[in-house]
């Protein structure tokens, strides 16, 4: 997603997918996989720290907001993404190349 004032941030973010589908295309035939984990919101000191920037009267109201646009009202947590990242980088993900999976609680589904 882009986002307004965010333009670097946004850049290197679409560079990672790019690079993920340029690195398959290039190395799949040796065997090599690779994909990129694209976590939403996540319940973490990170976005506490963002919530307390964008206002710190009442970081709280932020996380409301975000919540709010979030199809499953909730923000994922580490443990999540982590069985996430675990399950890419595993055997049970073998066919998986090249790809960009979201873990976002639908907030980028519509």
């Amino acid at each position: 997603m882009g986002f307004a004032g965010l333009c670097p941030y946004s850049a290197s973010k679409h560079a990672v997918c790019g690079m993920v589908k340029t690195a398959c295309l290039e190395f799949a035939s040796e065997g090599v996989r690779f994909n990129a984990l694209a976590p939403g919101p996540i319940d973490n000191r990170m976005m506490k720290s963002l919530h307390e920037q964008m206002n710190s009267n009442e970081p709280e109201a932020i996380r409301d907001f975000v919540t709010g646009l979030i199809p499953m009202k909730r923000y994922g947590t580490n443990e999540e993404i982590a069985q996430f990242a675990l399950f890419l980088a595993s055997d049970e993900s073998s066919f998986c190349n090249g790809g960009v999976y979201l873990a976002d609680g639908g907030l980028t589904a519509g």
